[in-house]
């Protein structure tokens, strides 16, 4: 069973009111250390014993979203220098951010069907 020592901090200059309070806890930064230390050493082992594929990019130090785009970008220009017939194509998979609605006006049509 896990105990947790939760403290008030408080948030705004007017202390004789509740709300100005918001209970905080320990334990989430605890836990980041633990899973920090964790993944520290996992990719570590992983790194010594050379089980990561070579052109694997996250979470790796040294390895980012820019460095896997300059590797493709000079794939790319590698194969078209060598003449050779190249196709990039990029499928973006994440759900848009907004969800559009609208209203139609129909005077005539009852609510429930537009």
């Amino acid at each position: 069973m896990r105990s947790i020592n939760v403290r008030s901090l408080l948030t705004y200059l007017e202390p004789h009111e509740l709300k100005n309070y918001r209970p905080v806890s320990n334990l989430s930064f605890v836990w980041k250390l633990v899973e920090r230390a964790a993944v520290k050493q996992l990719t570590d082992y992983l790194e010594t014993n050379g089980l990561l594929p070579l052109l694997q990019s996250a979470y790796r130090s040294q390895h980012s979203t820019e460095t896997a785009l300059l590797k493709v970008l000079s794939d790319v220009l590698t194969a078209i220098d060598k003449k050779k017939v190249t196709l990039l194509a990029l499928l973006d998979l994440m759900p848009p951010l907004t969800v559009w609605t609208t209203t139609f006006y129909c005077p005539g049509c009852s609510p429930g069907l537009v």
